[in-house]
């Protein structure tokens, strides 16, 4: 099992973009659909390369804050998860 931190880069970035775009609405409106639409895009491309992570190396999993399994939250992508994460990331694309 490969430790990598790709699928919370999948969450965070587009968070991050939603967050971005709103607080950019304030001042340009024009702007805010290609802010949202790159993190969107980015995320999706992000869940292709981890997608093939998954398919070549085996699952993908990431600890939460450093803490094992018992005590910190543990996330795991295998193949089903990784095709979800594709489906819905080009469906919000």
């Amino acid at each position: 099992m490969k430790s990598s931190a790709l699928p919370v880069l999948i969450v965070i970035i587009p968070l991050l973009a939603a967050f971005t775009a709103s607080i950019c609405s304030l001042f340009k409106a024009g702007f805010v659909y290609y802010i949202a639409f790159a993190g969107t895009a980015l995320g999706s491309i992000l869940s292709v390369f981890l997608a093939t992570s998954v398919i070549t190396f085996g699952p993908v999993s990431y600890q939460m804050g450093g803490w094992p399994a018992p005590i910190g939250i543990v996330y795991e992508v295998d193949s089903l998860n990784a095709l979800f994460i594709i489906l819905v990331q080009f469906v919000s694309l």
